[in-house]
């Protein structure tokens, strides 16, 4: 029983090195990213946006966090367009 312990223990440390690990290279990767980048949640809330797409819409991160996917592309184009 002890040696089942250890052995779950370890598992569990192993995988939370690694999940630490892959999130960390998605985040260099998002970061660095040479094109735009958005996440979005199931509603299609805007949750974060690399620092490519904020340059490509000409926004804020602000300002893009919280909008609803479908708004974006009829907002930013139109206001690209017409100021």
């Amino acid at each position: 029983m002890f040696a089942v312990s250890i052995l779950l223990m370890t598992s569990r440390k192993q995988a939370v090195k690694a999940l630490k690990e892959s999130e960390e290279k998605h985040r260099l990767f998002f970061e660095n990213a040479p094109i735009g980048i958005i996440h979005y949640n199931r509603q299609g809330i805007v949750t974060d946006v690399n620092k490519e797409l904020t340059a490509i819409l000409g926004a804020t991160r602000g300002k893009l966090l919280g909008l609803n996917m479908l708004d974006l592309p009829n907002k930013w184009l139109l206001a690209k367009k017409y100021g």
